[in-house]
């Protein structure tokens, strides 16, 4: 229980510098998604349950701040944690390659996902508006996913210390 709160007040703080100072940075033209890699790296490190639960909240938190439909980010973040999950199970996942390797074919899977529901379900125009907003973000997030994966790494470990 313990574990899992730490997580959720991370995920907001993580949030938070998302749509603030990255944003701000890059003046709103480049939108970069850290909390993508965070979904990845539970899928890789975390249980199910936990890992499902954060990943909703994360969801959750970046659909409120992006003032997107509610549970847009929440579905594409839950078929990423998924496919890592899956993933997981199959292949040792400890390389810092295949993290960049993985994390870039998630960053790919978010993208197509979210221009297909956009496209098809909310009936958006303007795709390419929307691609160029996108598209720069996934080298970016596959160069940073294993910096940010020895951070996360660090805070479960911090987060699971046990008494003796």
């Amino acid at each position: 229980m313990i574990p899992c709160l730490a997580w959720a007040f991370i995920l907001f703080f993580l949030a938070i510098i998302q749509k603030t100072i990255v944003d701000a940075l890059a003046f709103h033209y480049l939108s970069i998604d850290l909390i993508m890699i965070f979904v990845v790296f539970s899928g890789f490190n975390m249980g199910v349950t936990r890992g499902s639960i954060l990943t909703l909240w994360a969801g959750f938190l970046v659909s409120t701040l992006t003032g997107s439909v509610a549970a847009l980010f929440m579905c594409v973040y839950m078929v990423i944690f998924s496919l890592s999950s899956l993933v997981s199970t199959r292949i040792l996942v400890g390389t810092s390659l295949f993290i960049v390797c993985f994390t870039t074919f998630c960053a790919v899977v978010e993208c197509i996902l979210l221009v297909a529901i956009n496209r098809y379900y909310l009936g958006a125009t303007g795709i390419e508006a929307m691609l160029w907003a996108l598209l720069p973000q996934i080298p970016i997030l596959g160069i940073l996913s294993p910096f940010f994966f020895r951070g996360f790494k660090k805070i479960e470990e911090l987060v699971n210390v046990q008494k003796s």
